[in-house]
């Protein structure tokens, strides 16, 4: 095209990524075409039937929602947060069928009420200590109808050599004399009570019925208890699930101030000063159909089998915020129709059109992150994981169907000038005045002055882009320092609500009895055929011993508890000292079974428990456990290290045996060992598949870099973020993790988006970017905020931690995409969507290299290098190659007002016959004056008045060129121009939006000299000055 400067469409010049950009358009185009196809056909649809859609859509909730009928909910952390299938499952199948199951422990605290004595060792405080004691013992319970109370085992007051139980278990903040033997004062005392557990089957739902309900009554009787001369806290298995079961209710009232501060937002965006105008219901309609969508994923989780967990309750507040950004897409793509004068169908399906591309990029990017965690090891993960992906396809179907029809709905509305809220009364109010003063329809909204004016007058700047990326590098250096701090933790104790009691039972816990020893077993077996003789063995179970306690992992108190060590301390006071073999051991094989048969009866009777015979008759032995406990762990990555120590001491110390170190405590533990590779996998694989879906939709592999720069740059700041607001990196972490993935990239790709499609130089489309798309992005940031901001005030863990986290990333998706993303581009962008193909650079083959973007400069396709002097036409500037011309033929520059003259034989114009030759009109000449108001429609459009004398006129109705009207030929308003019975020649398509958008009409009008009398004349773009020369026979 002839005279269009190239510094109209500037564009970075990167020669090896030309030829895929290039494919990358194409492609880009045939989808871009599809979906808008698509969009545009279901809003026609949507549009002429919105009340059938509207049943449709509710038939199709009530439908999923009858998935709701296999609701179930899960809270059992074991189901949860550990890796179903590992080696701490296999080995607790063998040890519950051996052992049984481990045994349930009460242990009550009681401390001193006042904090001036600090000490339980008074007269007062022991006879209260001793009544707290009688009490529990004489307690009786109730369950199937029974009435019950404890029968305790034999106590333990020493071992099996006679040695008194080391103090510090079962007295804390014990203060010792000067000499250090004798205790002056104890802060706190210890009374634990075992109760054995039979619950029917070895699934962490079943429990010994009548054991919860003792635990159920003693919790009930110590919290009732005065607390006058002593304090006491109870400990139990059923206190710590019942009162992490309670968070599941206890911050539902979240997600409903969630949709209230959403509802109240959109009523704000979308009410107007004006009756008519305002739309301020469809809020509104876009939390019910949001509503819809969290229905229809809970009910298609339930129906597959998904279980509802306490991380689901933040899906509902993820889901309304998602949902009201796509719905302020959609809103944002509507009021770009505004001044286009369509009728409703055709304006839904434009405004469909439109909004498609947003739309199924952020449905797309978060359904393929979300469907990533669903091959998580980790049932919460997993689980949370199917319950969003659903969900989010389920918002999408509903915005696109149900919104979409309430938006039709209130366009009739419109139409009709009825009253927002009350559709049944009409206003007579004139359009520009307002309830409070005029009203002027698509002015700009305080928040669209900020992002698309401002924002871009501060930030591309000289100084304004060298403060962002400075302040860009430095927040990914911060990061980066806080992801190399991250920690690996978890505690079952963070799910305890705030305000619970429980929460004072861990304090006293964790002060006085270092409440994080974990107790574990090494156990041994005898699977061989024939059995092993364990006599034959004794080194193995010695060094098990000696090996757990020389480990820095392995606490001192409680000491290592060995049934091997007590029995061979137990042979030298027996009547057997005589008979024992050097060494001080059995002398053969039945000595040793009948001694250790005899010392389980009568002085250690306390490891009864801890040797499994084959059968009554004790001469062969089928399993063995020395107890021990864990240090107090310090994270995570501590107790990993702790599992793998000692599942080490056990294969190496009795490889025989075939010993195993086992507590349940590493079916969590196991999961952590896991979650961090399994996570990155996730991330990575996330990650790539968001980018290639970006770079199909973007077309453009510079700005789909570009955003997936972004990407990774917030994925990495939020994992510093972890450290920085005091969270370490654990299952619900990850969540967010993955999360980010999809969230993040909405917040630049959009601005990639409205950048190539934008027109100019590299400045003038990152501002034009912004201007477009800035607010949208914006807004979208900001309803997510809304929609978890109570979180902060949730009594959970889990809905503390996303609150967090999704603050982290939409500060940090907002700062990359509204500042950092548009200063990128304005310096490596490439060129817009609207350039020639095979160009890097401006239209119509000329090309742009980087730094070349002035108002004046160009550079032909032969590579020459043009500069049009001041005051060339409008049209181009002069010295510009024709597109189809001859090498290095090039048009000369005319002076002003000089006539277009014919070419030497052999130089070729676009589409025109050999030997025409244009120079450059004269500069100044006018299109025609705009302005006219073309019909009774009331759109106003520039009449292009030309110097042939011959108008083209635009209105919402029809084209008319040359005295001859032209009809849309489909549904999505595209019109066949004709040229008039003067003008033989090919029809020309238009796109109808781009012909009226915001009421200016032609855009561009361009006359084309063909051959002799044969002239046709197209419409597209802005209106331009034209030579009169070229249509002169018209």
């Amino acid at each position: 095209m002839a005279g269009k400067k190239a510094s109209k469409d500037c564009g970075c010049r990167i020669p090896l990524l030309t030829p895929l950009n290039n494919q990358l358009r194409k492609i880009g185009q045939v989808v871009d075409d599809c979906f808008k196809a698509a969009f545009g056909a279901a809003g026609l649809f949507i549009a002429k039937r919105p009340l059938l859609v509207i049943a449709g859509s509710l038939l199709l909730a009530a439908v999923f929602a009858l998935g709701l009928v296999r609701f179930g909910v899960e809270s059992s952390e074991e189901k949860l947060y550990t890796p179903q299938g590992s080696q701490a499952f296999i080995d607790r199948a063998y040890v519950d069928s051996v052992f049984r199951y481990p045994d349930r422990e009460t242990a009550v605290f009681v401390t001193e009420p006042k904090s001036t004595s600090q000490n339980v060792l008074t007269k007062p405080a022991l006879l209260a200590f001793l009544q707290l004691y009688e009490n529990l013992a004489s307690m009786t319970a109730t369950h199937a109808g029974a009435t019950f109370k404890l029968s305790p085992r034999r106590a333990r007051h020493a071992d099996a050599l006679g040695r008194a139980i080391d103090p510090a278990e079962v007295m804390g903040g014990i203060v010792t004399g000067p000499s250090g033997d004798n205790i002056v004062s104890a802060a706190a005392f210890l009374l634990k009570f075992s109760n054995q557990n039979n619950k029917p089957s070895a699934d962490s739902d079943s429990e010994d019925g009548y054991v919860a309900a003792w635990e159920r009554a003693a919790v009930n009787l110590v919290n009732h208890s005065p607390r006058t001369v002593i304090a006491q806290f109870i400990a139990t298995t059923y206190g710590a699930d019942h009162e992490s079961d309670s968070a599941i209710s206890a911050d539902l009232h979240l997600i409903a101030v969630g949709g209230f501060l959403l509802a109240v937002y959109g009523l704000i965006i979308l009410a107007k000063n004006h009756p008519v105008a305002s739309a301020s219901w469809l809020a509104i309609a876009s939390i019910g159909s949001i509503s819809l969508a969290v229905l229809c994923s809970f009910g298609f989780a339930a129906a597959v089998g998904v279980k509802f967990t306490l991380v689901e309750q933040v899906l509902a507040l993820l889901l309304l915020g998602l949902g009201t950004d796509d719905m302020l897409v959609i809103i944002a793509s509507h009021q770009e129709t505004a001044a286009a004068g369509l009728s409703v169908p055709q304006r839904l399906s434009a405004t469909m059109a439109r909004a498609g591309r947003g739309v199924i990029l952020t449905t797309l990017t978060n359904f393929v992150a979300f469907c990533t965690g669903i091959t998580s090891d980790l049932p919460a993960l997993q689980g949370f994981m199917v319950y969003a992906a659903a969900g989010v396809v389920f918002e999408f179907v509903f915005q696109t169907t149900f919104f979409a029809a309430c938006l039709a709905l209130d366009m009739r509305r419109q139409a009709a000038s009825r009253v927002d809220w009350l559709c049944c009364f009409q206003s007579a109010r004139a359009r520009t005045r307002g309830y409070l003063g005029s009203y002027t329809p698509g002015a700009d909204s305080v928040s669209q002055r900020l992002v698309g004016r401002y924002l871009p007058a501060a930030i591309l700047t000289r100084v304004g882009k060298v403060v962002i990326l400075g302040v860009t590098v430095g927040l990914l250096v911060v990061g980066g320092m806080g992801a190399a701090k991250v920690r690996q933790n978890w505690n079952s104790d963070w799910f305890i609500p705030r305000g619970s009691y429980y929460r004072e039972v861990l304090a006293v816990q964790n002060r006085y009895f270092q409440g994080g020893v974990v107790p574990f077993a090494v156990y041994t077996k005898n699977l061989a055929e024939p059995p092993l003789d364990y006599f034959a063995h004794q080194h193995e179970l010695a060094a098990i011993t000696a090996n757990l306690e020389a480990s820095p992992y392995v606490a001192t108190v409680p000491p290592v508890d060995s049934w091997y060590a007590a029995f061979v301390a137990w042979l030298p006071t027996s009547r057997h000292v005589d008979s024992l073999a050097p060494g001080g051991l059995p002398p053969t094989s039945a000595a040793f079974h009948a001694w250790l048969g005899e010392v389980l009866d009568t002085d250690g009777a306390y490891y009864a428990r801890s040797v499994v015979f084959f059968d009554g008759n004790r001469t062969s032995i089928k399993a063995t456990r020395i107890d021990a406990y864990f240090q107090d762990a310090p994270d995570s990555q501590y107790e990993v290290n702790a599992m793998n120590a000692a599942r080490a001491i056990a294969r190496h110390s009795a490889p025989t045996l075939d010993a195993i170190a086992y507590t349940d405590a590493f079916l969590f533990w196991q999961g952590y060992d896991s979650i961090a590779w399994q996570t990155l996998r996730d991330v990575i694989i996330a990650g790539s598949v968001v980018f290639g879906i970006t770079i199909v939709l973007l077309a453009d592999l510079v700005a789909a870099t570009a955003v997936g720069l972004m990407v990774l740059c917030i994925d990495v700041e939020l994992v510093g973020a972890l450290h920085w607001l005091g969270l370490s990196f654990n299952a619900v972490t990850a969540i967010n993790l993955l999360l980010a993935i999809g969230i993040a990239v909405d917040y630049s790709a959009f601005i990639a988006y409205a950048f190539i499609d934008a027109r100019g130089t590299r400045d003038e489309r990152a501002r034009a970017a912004l201007a477009r798309l800035g607010v949208a992005v914006f807004n979208g940031g900001f309803t997510v905020f809304l929609a978890i901001v109570g979180c902060a005030f949730a009594q959970s863990y889990i809905f503390r931690t996303f609150f967090k986290m999704f603050m982290a990333i939409v500060l940090l998706g907002l700062w990359h995409g509204l500042f950092a993303l548009p200063v990128i581009l304005s310096l490596v962008g490439t060129a817009s969507y609207h350039s020639a193909p095979g160009t890097e650079g401006g239209e119509n083959g000329t090309s742009v290299s980087p730094g070349d973007c002035t108002e004046d400069s160009v550079t032909s396709a032969s590579g020459e290098r043009k500069r049009a002097p001041a005051g060339g036409s409008k049209n181009g500037a002069p010295g510009e190659k024709n597109e189809n011309g001859a090498p290095g033929k090039t048009n000369d520059n005319g002076a002003p007002g000089e006539k277009n003259g014919n070419g030497a034989p052999g130089e070729n114009k676009e589409n025109g016959a050999p030997g025409e030759k244009i120079q450059s009109g004269a500069p100044g000449e006018e299109n025609g004056a705009p302005g006219g108001r073309n019909d009774e429609n009331g759109v106003t459009n520039s009449q292009g008045k030309h110097a042939g004398g011959f108008s083209v006129t635009v209105t919402k109705k029809y084209v008319k060129l040359g005295g001859k009207k032209t009809v849309p030929e489909d549904s999505a308003g595209r019109f066949l121009l004709k040229p008039p019975k003067k003008l033989a020649g090919n029809g020309h398509v238009v796109d109808h939006s781009d012909l009226l958008k915001e009421n200016k009409g032609p855009r561009e009008s361009e006359a084309k000299a063909l051959a002799p009398g044969v002239r046709t004349f197209s419409v597209s773009g802005a209106p331009t000055k034209q030579s009169a020369s070229g249509l002169a026979e018209a």
